[in-house]
């Protein structure tokens, strides 16, 4: 299995927005891909900013 990890940081003000946008996305999309086992978001707030940590796991040939 591959594992697959992604980081990206918003500004808190712009979470909710970023939070909708990598769910229609990131996820949404990933899940369409053929072998696709999941796909996990995390969001974490420190400070004035939103950490998104998005994994995706995939079968091996």
């Amino acid at each position: 299995m591959f594992s697959r990890t992604w980081h990206g940081i918003v500004p808190l003000k712009m979470r909710a927005a970023f939070e909708q946008y990598e769910y229609q996305t990131g996820v949404k999309d990933t899940l369409a891909i053929k072998g696709n086992m999941g796909a996990f978001l995390k969001i974490v707030e420190q400070g004035d900013y939103a950490h998104f940590f998005l994994c995706t796991r995939r079968k091996t040939r």
